[in-house]
């Protein structure tokens, strides 16, 4: 599932698809629809109960302590809601 955030555009991104396109399908998000996008919630849970509330000391304690919250953390909710019947 794509939002089409310019990353999911890059050059890495397309050869990744490309070679793998066998098994994977590209499913693209109404543009300008975060609430209909299940990325977004799982990264504004982790503002609220992670990086807007602690400072951390560089990078690499930012991306340790991100890989351990969401090891932990379990997100809650429905797919269903964000799909168009």
């Amino acid at each position: 599932m794509s939002d089409r955030a310019t990353w999911h555009k890059s050059k890495k991104a397309r050869e990744f698809f490309q070679n793998n396109k066998y098994w994977l399908q590209i499913l693209l998000f109404p543009p300008a629809t975060p609430d209909r996008n299940p990325t977004e919630y799982c990264w504004k849970t982790t503002r609220e109960e992670l990086t807007s509330i602690k400072s951390f000391k560089n990078i690499k304690v930012l991306k340790e302590e991100l890989d351990e919250f969401w090891e932990k953390h379990v997100f809650t909710h429905k797919m269903s809601h964000y799909l168009k019947w």
